[in-house]
């Protein structure tokens, strides 16, 4: 189903960004690596990572777990800026973007989508919903990997509010994430 769907794309190659977010343990990763094929020219769309780009942020490698004061607010808004900045240096280069964050503030979402608009590339905001239980089962089952969220940060997250997300299209990501990724495609393939 997603190659069928890699096929239709790429026929026309669109310039797009898109955002894959929601709390931690949603699936964000998973979902941006499955989709990331089908997106854009061939070879796909760069993934751009916030919990890398933190950790190349702090001069760590990606599996090096950063104290509190990594994940305080102005450190994340120096990640989320280096997000913004990376998102605008590949679409200016015609190279598609997946932006993979939690995307919890508002005005993070607003920022990235208006760095979609500055390139005149089309911009697709997917946020994962997942229910506490599902995404602390999975974060329990992480091998090592960028992100430092643990069971304690997943449940203290709290997602927007739905009638806040504008233009993001909320899917519900209890299903494996082979699942959300089909209908993140069928979505992106359908607008």
């Amino acid at each position: 189903m997603i190659d069928a769907v890699a096929d239709q794309q790429r026929g026309d190659s669109p310039l797009r960004l898109v955002a894959v977010g929601g709390l931690s343990g949603s699936g964000k990763s998973t979902v941006a690596r499955l989709i990331g094929g089908i997106i854009g020219r061939a070879p796909g769309a760069r993934i751009l990572r916030s919990d890398v780009l933190r950790k190349r942020i702090a001069g760590v490698s990606p599996e090096t777990r950063l104290s509190a004061q990594h994940y305080e607010p102005g450190f994340g808004r120096r990640v989320y800026a280096q997000l913004e900045k990376h998102a605008a240096r590949a679409l200016g280069e015609w190279v598609s973007v997946i932006a993979d964050a939690t995307f919890t503030s508002e005005d993070d979402r607003t920022a990235i989508e208006i760095a979609a608009q500055r390139k005149s590339a089309r911009f697709d905001g997917f946020w994962l919903e997942c229910p506490p239980g599902v995404r602390t089962a999975r974060i329990a089952e992480r091998g090592p990997d960028a992100s430092d969220a643990g069971a304690v940060v997943a449940v203290s997250q709290k997602a927007p509010d739905s009638s806040r997300l504008g233009d993001w299209q909320p899917l519900d990501a209890t299903a494996p994430p082979a699942h959300v990724a089909r209908a993140v495609a069928e979505r992106l393939r359908n607008p």
